[in-house]
């Protein structure tokens, strides 16, 4: 495995301390983990009097770098994408960025949130990560037990509990016209946000809101506004889990449509996290824009990836889409779905934030030999040996088959991983299927084996992924409760 290190890492955003940069270095190094520089950085490795200490400059000044690396320049595709600017801070950039896009390593570490607002653009922002990310990541990787990469808790806090000095609101305020008062008048009404802490600092805060009188200049839609959101920039997870409690207490309301006020900051990767899951931005001013988010497609739209990714939840589950149910084992399940067991109807208060379980994008590993699923097909995982039981649907983003190594299975899945290294070199020996998918339900009612086979939906227990039929389908998404207004057919 190769990991290219941006050598500005520590000046970026001043989020990453030296102590964990050498935290991270360590890991790597100690579990063989070949890390290399690229040639356009060499000449801006720090000294011993930036902002890395001397054994740390010495150590990245020790990397070899990328042999021949591949140039953006001469690739118009992506140009088309990551527009050519001059400017020689963004070619560095650029052609960090391209080293993963065209596989020259299998990751990228770096907490510059402009690269990672290009990962996005590129579609690579799985194998691109801030520094505390890497850590967590690799970690997980090469661990000996299978542990939760995250304890952290995210708490439903009333407004009058918070200290609107917290840094986090520094950019809330630009955004809102006097904010003090806003946020005095909202606490004094008794709203509440949902607030993840780190290091007795804020680090992400959303506040939900069902006043109509927000959504001006939207057409009449039953509509649910968020008017408080900010997560600072320490990956994706945490932006999603925010969008899914979102699109979760809009769902539960019958609700069609969300509206979401935000402040676009210079270095934000926020709005292209917002992009990614359907909102859209219709207006702006004073340095705030309202982002739109649709919740069911208009008429005419059946293309089934686009309606999972612009309109989520709702998703097409018409015949031109097959079905397959996925066996998981417990452990696996725990870690994606981690809320499937023991749901409860205040299910986000004081809520366990772990990467790979809160999270919208997911990806399954396995051995099966099917070839028959492609990107918008519905998969219906089935908890095996303890519940026995369809517990989730989730639909196909990208589908892999017969990946003959452990390096190419994690760079495929990059990030979404809930597999350890040991775990990846078992898959690869017989050839993985990887299929990266969106998240969207979990069954009301899960179907038991028994059920399943009085109704005629299962012959005998799930072994591999198996397909089912259009027809046995319907009967799962009646049976299950799968909620028939956020499907398109």
């Amino acid at each position: 495995m190769r990991v290219l290190i941006d050598t500005e890492i520590c000046d970026t955003d001043g989020d990453s301390s030296s102590v964990s940069f050498g935290k991270l270095l360590d890991l790597l190094e100690g579990n063989g983990v070949a890390i290399v520089i690229h040639p356009h950085s060499s000449s801006e490795i720090p000294s011993s009097h930036g902002a890395y200490s001397g054994e740390i400059a010495a150590r990245i000044a020790s990397y070899k770098m990328i042999s021949s690396p591949p140039n953006p320049d001469e690739d118009y595709p992506f140009r088309t994408i990551i527009k050519w600017t001059g400017r020689k801070q963004e070619l560095r950039e650029d052609r960090l960025i391209y080293s993963v896009y065209k596989n020259a390593v299998d990751f990228l570490i770096t907490d510059s949130s402009r690269i990672h607002k290009k990962a996005v653009r590129v579609q690579v922002s799985d194998r691109v990560l801030h520094v505390d990310e890497a850590i967590k990541h690799f970690d997980k990787q090469f661990s000996e037990n299978m542990v939760l990469s995250s304890a952290a808790v995210l708490r439903r806090v009333p407004l009058r509990q918070l200290d609107v000095g917290d840094p986090i609101f520094d950019e809330l305020k630009a955004g809102i016209i006097d904010f003090d008062k806003w946020f005095s008048d909202s606490a004094y009404s008794g709203n509440e946000a949902w607030v993840y802490f780190e290091e007795m600092r804020i680090r992400a805060i959303m506040m939900l809101s069902c006043d109509a009188a927000v959504s001006q200049g939207v057409p009449a839609k039953r509509v649910l506004h968020v008017p408080l959101f900010k997560v600072l920039p320490t990956g994706y997870s945490l932006g999603e889990l925010f969008i899914r409690m979102a699109v979760e207490n809009a769902a539960q309301g019958g609700m069609d449509r969300i509206t979401l006020r935000y402040r676009v900051g210079e270095r934000d990767q926020t709005v292209q996290l917002l992009e990614d899951f359907g909102f859209t931005a219709i207006e702006s001013e004073a340095g705030g824009a309202l982002f739109v988010k649709d919740l069911k497609p208009p008429d005419g739209i059946r293309n089934p990836v686009e309606i999972s990714r612009r309109y989520y939840p709702s998703f097409y589950d018409g015949e031109s889409v097959k079905k397959f149910i996925v066996p998981i084992q417990p452990r696996y399940h725990h870690l994606l779905f981690q809320d499937a067991t023991g749901r409860r109807e205040n299910l986000f208060d004081d809520y366990i934030f772990v990467a790979e379980g809160s999270a919208i994008k997911k990806a399954y590993v396995g051995n099966a030999n099917i070839r028959r699923i492609q990107p918008g097909d519905i998969l219906l995982f089935y908890l095996i040996r303890t519940e026995k039981s369809l517990t989730t649907l989730g639909v196909v983003e990208e589908v892999y088959y017969d990946v003959d190594t452990p390096d190419k299975i994690l760079r495929r899945v990059g990030k979404r991983t809930v597999y350890k290294r040991r775990d990846v070199e078992q898959f690869a020996e017989r050839g993985a299927l990887i299929a990266l998918f969106r998240w969207h339900f979990y069954l009301q009612n899960f179907l038991r084996y028994d059920d399943m086979v009085k109704w005629d939906i299962l012959s005998r227990a799930p072994q591999t992924v198996m397909e089912v039929s259009h027809e046995r389908y319907l009967r799962i998404k009646k049976s299950g409760g799968i909620p028939a207004g956020y499907t398109v057919s």
